[in-house]
C-alpha cells in the first residue's frame, strides 16, 4: 500500500505540517463486469419478459459459483452458455429469458433427476424459472462437476 503526502498550512500563523495518508485502492465492482454482447442479451430478455430473473441468475452463476459466461456464435440464438470447470468434469448450462437448460448428453441422466426438470426434445432438459430454483439447480451442477 502506498502513501500520498499532503501539506497542511495553518491560516492563523502559516505553520506547515506534512502529513502522509495511505492510498486506498478502489474496491472491485459489486458484480461481475459482463461483456457488451452478454448485456445485449439481457436487454433482449427484458424486452421479451420485463420480469425475467435471467440477469440476476447470471450474476449469481458467475459471481458466486464461478461459472464462465459466453455468447454462442450463432446470431439466431438468444441463449447464453455458462460453463463450470469442476475437479472431475465440466458442467454446461444454457439460459434464456424462460429458464436454464442442460443439453449435454453427458449431463442428461443427472439433469433429469433434479427438481423442476422438464424433458424436451433431443435430450434437452429445461428448468423453467417459474417452477424451479435456478440457483439451487446451478449449485447441483457444480456439485456434480466436482464429484
Amino acid at each position: 500500500m502506498g502513501c500520498t503526502e499532503v501539506k497542511i498550512v495553518r491560516p492563523e500563523d502559516g505553520t506547515e505540517m506534512l502529513v502522509q495518508l495511505p492510498v486506498i485502492e478502489p474496491s472491485p465492482a459489486e458484480g461481475p463486469s459482463f461483456a457488451a454482447d452478454v448485456l445485449d442479451r439481457f436487454e433482449r430478455y427484458r424486452k421479451y419478459d420485463r420480469k425475467t430473473p435471467a440477469p440476476d441468475v447470471a450474476d449469481f452463476l458467475v459471481r458466486h459459483l464461478g461459472f464462465e459466461v459466453e455468447v454462442p456464435p450463432s446470431k439466431a440464438s438468444s441463449e447464453l452458455r455458462f460453463i463450470f470447470t469442476g475437479t472431475k468434469r465440466s458442467a454446461t448450462l444454457w439460459m434464456n429469458s424462460a429458464g436454464l437448460f442442460s443439453i449435454s448428453k453427458d449431463q442428461v441422466n443427472f439433469a433429469i433427476e433434479l427438481a423442476g426438470a422438464v424433458p424436451k426434445a433431443e435430450g434437452r432438459i429445461m428448468f423453467p424459472f417459474p417452477s424451479s430454483d435456478p440457483r439451487e439447480i446451478a449449485k447441483e451442477f457444480v456439485a456434480w462437476a466436482n464429484g
